[in-house]
């Protein structure tokens, strides 16, 4: 393949954004969508933060399309993992300064 060719196929993959991680995408979302309900006050101990966590997750794979036919791959399962966990922590102490008690 020639140079040219080359940076051309890259700056494509850019653009269409193939390079990016689907997996640290989906950890981002759900994140957003987590607080989101943490400070509207949906969610307000461990236990609303667990139930919750399954019905955003499966909502935020699906506004970015990711299901059955589309699944993510390993590396990008890796990253979604690492996100969630780091993420956790986070929700953890916005819920005990926003409501207090978090092991409910």
């Amino acid at each position: 393949m020639s140079t040219h060719r080359w940076i051309l196929a890259l700056c494509t993959a850019l653009f269409l954004g193939g390079c990016e991680n689907r997996g640290a995408d989906l950890a981002d979302h759900i994140n957003r969508i987590m607080t989101d309900k943490i400070n509207a006050g949906e969610i307000r101990n461990r236990e609303q933060t667990e139930t919750a966590f399954l019905e955003v997750k499966h909502q935020a794979a699906k506004e970015l399309g990711i299901n059955r036919d589309n699944q993510i791959t390993q590396e990008e399962k890796d990253a979604l993992d690492i996100g969630i966990k780091k993420y956790e922590k986070e929700w953890e102490t916005l819920i005990q300064e926003k409501w207090g008690d978090t092991k409910e």
